[in-house]
């Protein structure tokens, strides 16, 4: 970026300054950015700058002072200056990453281990490619305490969810927990940032009002509409043969992730920020 700087968000994840290398470890997304803008759809990244930059906890701090979980970090913040360049983006799965130890200053994951065959595994190998004293932080997707594998609905409503996003096996709360710490982590701060929360998570799913766009497309009559436009569509082929099977897959993952909402059973927010310690 010849020395320039630019600031970006990502909406679930704090504040920091763009400059970073970034490499892309989901197998369906991308992260490109430049420095104008930015394209953060990607679900997993390990960012890596010069060596005196780091993650920029300060305001990481300010966005999680709202959370209500008992494990808090009160240790010493690190250095915000940031003085690296783009250095462009990589693809690779997140199991064997194509870098060498302790390249990265820190790396961030949002909706995208729980897709891991192996959780642990997939902790240990971002824990492996960052530095001494390297933050790692990230949405989970999760069972909550209340899940009982005992319970038949329970029990369906994981099932469910698995079969319509394409997960292996959901863990729970306390799993990814001690996941995180059995990889060599130390961990800062951890704990489900919907707590406390007065708009429901899986609103968009389940509208609780009806006089809104999304809450008209999301009803019986506007998925009954949609699934008959696609009908037609396909049958005249201007949309790709199978369509209107992936519109009820899809729909069976929402009503799978808003019954998991509901019940509370299940949560998309589990937050964790991590450190890989400095020996």
């Amino acid at each position: 970026m010849d020395g320039d700087r630019a600031s970006t968000s990502h909406p679930c994840m704090p504040t920091r300054r763009c400059g970073s290398r970034c490499v892309d470890t989901s197998t369906t997304w991308r992260c490109e950015w430049d420095s104008r803008s930015t394209s953060a759809s990607s679900t997993s990244a390990v960012g890596s700058v010069d060596r005196s930059a780091r993650w920029r906890t300060s305001q990481a701090r300010t966005s999680l002072a709202s959370t209500t979980t008992k494990d808090r970090w009160t240790g010493p913040k690190p250095s915000t200056r940031n003085t690296g360049s783009m250095r462009g983006s990589s693809k690779a799965t997140f199991m064997s990453m194509p870098f060498g130890e302790g390249e990265f200053d820190a790396a961030y994951a949002i909706d995208a281990t729980c897709h891991a065959p192996d959780l642990v595994g997939v902790y240990k190998e971002v824990y492996r490619v960052l530095k001494p004293g390297g933050y790692f932080a990230g949405y989970e997707w999760c069972m909550t305490d209340l899940f009982d594998r005992n319970n038949p609905e329970h029990a369906r409503i994981k099932r469910e969810i698995e079969f319509g996003n394409g997960i292996a096996d959901l863990k729970t709360t306390k799993q990814c927990k001690d996941a995180l710490r059995e990889a060599g982590y130390e961990v800062l701060e951890i704990g489900d940032r919907h707590d406390g929360s007065t708009v429901p998570w899986y609103e968009p799913m389940a509208p609780s009002s009806s006089l809104s766009l999304t809450a008209f497309r999301c009803s019986h009559l506007g998925r009954f509409l949609t699934r008959n436009m696609l009908w037609v569509l396909e049958s005249i082929r201007l949309v790709p043969s199978g369509t209107c099977r992936v519109q009820k897959f899809l729909e069976l993952a929402a009503d799978s992730l808003a019954e998991g909402g509901k019940t509370g059973t299940f949560t998309p927010l589990y937050f964790f920020l991590v450190r890989k310690p400095l020996q």
